[in-house]
């Protein structure tokens, strides 16, 4: 009969979260590059990530993945690289 009753947990109905990054021309305002990967990745993805930016590694970089872990929506970092002219925006929806 346990079968039969109702769970009693709620039914999860939201959607799979994501995080964004994206990547502006400073210039020229125009989009370099824009990608979306599941929390579920958000390890794998940040780290591949800090090899792109080695600025993004260490300390910065488990403070992130603590902070998507832990619920954390919005805007997580926005940073200017003068050097090769770009915005980097991380943003978890």
């Amino acid at each position: 009969l346990d079968v039969l009753s109702p769970d009693p947990r709620p039914l999860e109905r939201s959607r799979a979260r994501l995080v964004r990054i994206r990547v502006t021309d400073l210039a020229s305002q125009r989009l370099k590059a824009s990608v979306s990967i599941p929390v579920s990745l958000i390890n794998v993805g940040l780290r591949l990530g800090a090899r792109l930016a080695p600025q993004l590694s260490g300390s910065a970089l488990e403070e992130l993945i603590r902070s998507v872990e832990r619920g954390t929506t919005g805007l997580l970092l926005e940073w200017q690289d003068l050097e090769e002219g770009e915005r980097i925006e991380i943003v978890v929806e």
